[in-house]
């Protein structure tokens, strides 16, 4: 029965200890959570800001891209608006050289009939004719000579600005490619920075965790070490209980055997000391038996 008592006693001990531990546990992982979540946000504070600003930094390279996009495409309409009446002119002027060059063999074609009537009629008139004839050659053949001048420098210009108009082709062709670029160079330095800051709160998170193993495990041996003092503290007490109680049973039994020495005093000596022994025998079974209760 006394072993039930202190086994039942121990284990009521035992699941109190065991219910604070883990009420206390419970308090420490909600708390250490809510430190988690708030260094999160200290990590990486207001995130859907930190989202807006980058959509905003993209869209400020991207309307300075396209400013110098807009430009460029200007320039490349207006040379080629420049090209198209450059090219116009010098048909037209071709055109006009081909018709000089037409009325001047027919100025030849005078100029020599000129001569052969002269030589047939020796008229005065052909040889004014004829000398009409080569001031208009001449006349013919300078504006001929200027309007090639020209076409040959608007030649040049038309090349330069198909130069211009395939650079500036290209150049568009290298900025859609650069603006890419750019932006993806952004993207790629917001997610370093994002994964830094996340490595740092692994790294502290890592930290926080070994610091609540050690101190779990501190709490752990302390209330083990608590209910091994309390179980030493309750044996104790039992054995001193146990000793007691055959003291207190040695001294009613030595009354006993005083008060049985008084009323047979007349007796036999040989009964009386029976009885002693019997009565010895009794408190030694009664000692073992209560020391083997104690320990077993």
């Amino acid at each position: 029965m006394l072993i039930f008592i202190v086994g039942f006693f121990c284990a009521f001990l035992l699941l109190g200890v065991i219910g604070i531990f883990y009420q206390n546990n419970d308090q420490e992982k909600k708390e250490s959570k809510e430190g988690e979540v708030h260094k999160k946000n200290e990590a990486n504070p207001d995130l859907p800001i930190q989202n807006k600003k980058s959509v905003c930094e993209y869209d400020q390279i991207q309307s300075k891209f396209a400013i110098i996009r807009a430009d460029w495409t200007k320039d490349l309409t207006e040379i080629k608006n420049a090209l198209n009446e450059l090219s116009q002119l010098c048909d037209e002027k071709n055109k006009i050289v081909k018709n000089l060059k037409d009325n001047l063999n027919q100025v030849y074609l005078n100029m020599e009939e000129s001569i052969h009537e002269y030589k047939k009629t020796k008229a005065e008139i052909y040889q004014e004719k004829y000398t009409n004839l080569a001031i208009e050659k001449d006349k013919i053949i300078a504006k001929i000579h200027d309007i090639e001048s020209d076409l040959s420098e608007q030649n040049n210009l038309i090349c330069s600005y198909y130069e211009k108009k395939d650079q500036l082709q290209k150049n568009l062709e290298h900025l859609k490619y650069q603006e890419q670029e750019t932006i993806l160079n952004i993207k790629s330095l917001k997610k370093i920075e994002y994964l830094e800051a996340k490595i740092a709160a692994a790294n502290e998170q890592k930290i926080e965790c070994l610091d609540f193993a050690n101190d779990s495990s501190h709490k752990i041996k302390a209330s083990l070490n608590s209910i091994q003092t309390q179980e030493q503290s309750l044996e104790d007490e039992l054995l001193q209980y146990g000793l007691n109680k055959k003291y207190k049973e040695n001294f009613n039994m030595n009354v006993k055997m005083e008060e049985l020495w008084e009323e047979n005093k007349s007796s036999d000596v040989e009964n009386s000391q029976n009885k002693i022994q019997n009565e010895n025998l009794k408190i030694k079974k009664q000692d073992s038996s209560t020391i083997n209760n104690l320990f077993s």
